[in-house]
This record gives C-alpha cells, structure tokens and sequence, in this order.
C-alpha cells in the first residue's frame, strides 16, 4: 500500500519508486552474493519541479553502506550491485541537484528488505525524506526541495517562501535640493545596503527577502559631494513586515536629522552649505597677515594686493538671496568679489564691483541704489539681534561721501577709512574673475572698487578669535526700486543680517 507523502506540500504529487534485485546466481548459502540489477525513476516531487533541470540532477545510491555506481539513460538511473542473498539488505538513494554549482540535497529514502536467491523487487515507496540535516543549505526554515519548488533561491537566507517584500520612499529636504555642488543619497535595511532610485526629487527602492512579522529597520543618509562625505541628514524609521505582499514605507522631508554641526560652530553642516559657508572649518576665510598696509585709494595700486586680488579663493558676492524685479542681471551677468588682509592693528577690505550700470537716484532710501553693505559681529556672538556692543551695519552707495550706518548697528568706527572708486584698477592685478573687463588703459567702464581700513579694537575684532562678518551688493539696473541683491554668505529669500547676525559668515585673522 502506498503511503501519503507526508514531508512535502500538499501540492506535491506521490511518487513510487521500485528497485529490482534480481540474482545471478543459484547459490542459497548464507554468505553467498548474488548480482543484482537496479532501476531508479526520478521521484514525481522533484520531477514536476519545473525550475529544475533534470540534467542537473544526480542520484547517490547505497546498498548496505557501500556506494555504487549509476548510469543515466532517458530519465532513468540503473546500476548493479552485489548483495548477500538469503538476508536483509539496506537500499538508500539520495537525490540532488547541482544548483549555481553547488550540488544541494532534495531527497532521501532508505528501505531494508529481505533478498533471496531469485531476485526480489523492493518497494522503496514514496516517503522520501526533504526535511533535516543537510536538507537546508541557507538555514532558512525552508527546505532545499521546498524552495526549489516555489521559485526561492535555497542558497540565500533572505530569500524564502514567506518573504515579503517593502516599497520603500524616500523624500529629501528642500535644502538638501538646493545645493549646487550636489549630495548623494544611500540606505541600509537592517544593515544591508539598498540600491535607490531616483526619480525627479524622490528616492525609491524595492527590499526584498524580508521575513514576516519582523522589524525592517531602515536608515538613510545624505552626505555632501563638495565636502567629501560629510553627513548632511540622517533618517530612521522602522516597520514591522507583514506576511507576505508588498509593504510600504514613506521617509518625508520632516523625518531627517540636519543638526549634524562638523565645525561645532553653532550652524549646521547642511544649513552652511546652503548659506555657502565652510560646514568643516570654523572660520568660512582665514585673513592673510602682511607687514605693509595698503595705500587706500580705490584703486589697489598696491603691492600688497599683487596677487591676491588674482587668486579665486571663493569670496564671490554672487549668490543671489532677493530679486525685487524681473529683468535684473543675473550671476553671468554680473561678477563682484571681495579680499581682505590685516596686520596686527587693522583690517584691510578690497571690494569689486562688476555691473553693467550705477544708479544713485533714492535719497535716503539707499539700499534702493547700487551700493555695497558691510556686516560685523566682532565677538563672533552670532545672536539673532543686534547686541549693541560690536555688531556693525555700514552701508557705501555709489557716488555716495560717507558711509551710512544701519538702523540697529552701533556707532561706526571713528577711524575706518575708505575710498570708492569708479576708475577702474591697474591692469597688472586684474586676474581673478575679471581679466576680459580691462581695458588697456587698464581701467573698468563699469561698476565700482572700494577700498576700506578699520581698526580692529573699533569693531571688537581680537587676533586668533572668530569674528562674524558678510558683504552684501544691491543691485540697481535701471533706477527707482532696486532689481536684486547679491551676498557672500546667505540664501535666497532671506535678507536677514541687517535683523540678525547669526546669520553672517566667519572669519579668522591669525597671529
């Protein structure tokens, strides 16, 4: 009687399997040996598997712990073996499969019967054994048969019949969207990490392989390009997979961590980046120290300005933070930068001004015209308002005689001294962002210099101490309001030194 193949699925169909022993020779002697034949089909479980390739298959066959050799021919394997006739003999036959050239085990049967001297024929039958030692080859609760049977791969343990796959979403801050220099994005699910896709501003991946009823562990992190790696935002959420389907998981823009601070100055890595500061130094410009100053003319005819007003070391003031009217000139348009360098007593400031047209038409409403404003936080105190001890607000207009100060500064300094020039600079320091712009009388047609000293003491700025500083450019292309404004440090839509000092650049002026 056939017995129910119970190890398997239900789906799985019987399989009988006969082993013909027929002897060779007459003699009935106890320890006589006849010869005897035996035929193998492959078992109907593994046969109906059709991910499995029959030539991959192999059968092992022992006959009372002595192996022997199988031929294969047309879906049959046949051998013959010696056996003592007139006793009990032990048949075991097992299958397996050679799978991405690793031979797994699939089946196994073992049956011991009485052989006599004119051949017998044994039932092996069809409870063939899949489950056990040696059955699971990546320890995942599923057999090797089982697994081959439902399409899983039996050598990956994330792989298995009940896994569950996570839908997985990402969405990255708005700031992190704006960075020029770029930023990548990576996860990890329970450590291993996830292939993303991006499409538009969203990051998407499929996991796969997650076992049900367990927690999916997810953690994302945007690093800066510029900056080599440095960690802009980190995410974390978890969820608990359910059993089997398709599970989803969204990590909104809100979800990050943005208060990683590398240069632990108060102002985070990626809100520094945005502004267009250095996220990994303290001081955003380190001040270069000289033995001469310079003579203050508008026109940096001194030596000490050979060179560095030729080096593009990033002090643009051309990042774009308001736009009050449509057709201003943009950032290709129009160039400007700024250099500094002090001795032991003063602070010494280059300002060029690159732009096609100055307008100077607005009276007291000065930041309406072209013109530059200088910002200073002296103690580097960085507060949200002006503290009225050493926080600066100065602003030189074109055409303009004296500075004016602004609506919360302190009183300027009584010893600053400054020159604003629209006759262009001498064509052997041009270099830098302007040598197409000089004409070879070695002056500008257009735009302005200034040129400033102040005393370190009257802006409460001390040697090897940060202090807070930015330069601003108002922008005026054709009269009345002002088109835009351009700074060194700051972002779009928010003019806000003139209200809040933690928000201007810093440097550093060394001993």
């Amino acid at each position: 009687m056939k017995k129910k193949y119970g190890p398997l699925t239900t789906r799985l169909v019987v399989a009988l399997i006969a082993v013909f022993f027929m002897g060779c020779s007459g003699n009935t002697t106890d320890d006589a040996e006849s010869a005897a034949g035996i035929q193998l089909s492959v078992p109907a479980p593994i046969r109906q598997v059709l991910a499995i390739d029959p030539s991959q298959l192999n059968v092992e066959l022992k006959v009372n712990n002595r192996t022997f050799a199988t031929t294969q021919s047309a879906g049959r394997w046949t051998a013959t073996v010696m056996v003592p006739s007139g006793t009990n003999s032990t048949v075991t036959v097992v299958w397996t499969e050679l799978f991405n050239n690793t031979r797994i085990k699939l089946a196994e049967q073992s049956v011991t019967t009485f052989v006599g001297t004119s051949g017998e024929t044994i039932d092996i039958g069809d409870a063939y054994i899949t489950q056990g030692n040696g059955f699971d080859v990546d320890r995942d609760g599923y057999s090797n048969l089982d697994e081959r049977t439902q399409g899983t791969d039996p050598l990956v343990e994330s792989d298995r019949p009940d896994a569950s796959t996570l839908n997985l979403t990402v969405l990255i801050p708005d700031d992190v969207l704006t960075l020029q220099l770029g930023f990548t994005v990576s996860a990890t699910s329970n450590g291993s990490n996830v292939i993303l896709q991006k499409t538009d501003n969203q990051y998407s991946a499929v996991i796969p392989g997650l076992v049900a009823d367990s927690t999916a562990n997810i953690e994302v992190e945007v690093k800066s390009i510029e900056y080599s790696g440095l960690i802009l935002a980190t995410a974390q959420r978890a969820i608990t997979v359910s059993q089997g389907g398709e599970n989803m998981l969204t990590i909104n823009a809100g979800d990050f961590d943005t208060s990683m601070d590398a240069d632990n100055d108060g102002d985070t890595n990626l809100r520094e980046l945005v502004r267009g500061r250095n996220p990994t130094q303290l001081a955003d410009f380190s001040v270069p120290r000289v033995a001469t100053p310079p003579l203050i003319d508008g026109r940096f005819s001194d030596a000490v300005w050979r060179g560095i007003l030729g080096q593009p070391d990033g002090l643009l003031i051309n990042r774009l933070i308001t736009a009050d009217e449509t057709g201003f000139e943009t950032q290709d348009g129009l160039r400007s930068d700024w250099k500094a360098v002090a001795d032991a007593e003063y602070l010494y400031i280059a300002i060029r001004i690159l732009d096609s047209s100055t307008w100077f038409d607005s009276g007291v409403e000065w930041w309406k015209d072209d013109g530059v404003e200088l910002f200073f936080d002296g103690d580097n105190s960085k507060l949200p308002d002006y503290d009225g001890i050493n926080d600066f607000h100065m602003n030189f207009r074109a055409e303009d005689v004296s500075v004016i100060k602004g609506a919360r500064s302190v009183a300027l300094p009584e010893n600053m001294l400054f020159e604003l020039s629209t006759d262009g600079f001498d064509s052997d320091i041009s270099g830098g962002i302007f040598p197409s712009d000089i004409n070879q009388d070695g002056q500008t047609d257009i735009g302005f210099n200034l040129e400033i000293s102040i005393p370190l003491t009257e802006i409460g700025v001390e040697l090897n101490q940060p202090f807070g500083i930015n330069v601003h450019f108002n922008d005026d292309d054709n009269g009345g309001e002002r088109d835009a404004k351009f700074v060194w440090i700051g972002e779009l839509g928010l003019d806000r030194d003139y209200l809040d000092p933690s928000s201007m650049g810093t440097a550093l002026i060394r001993d």
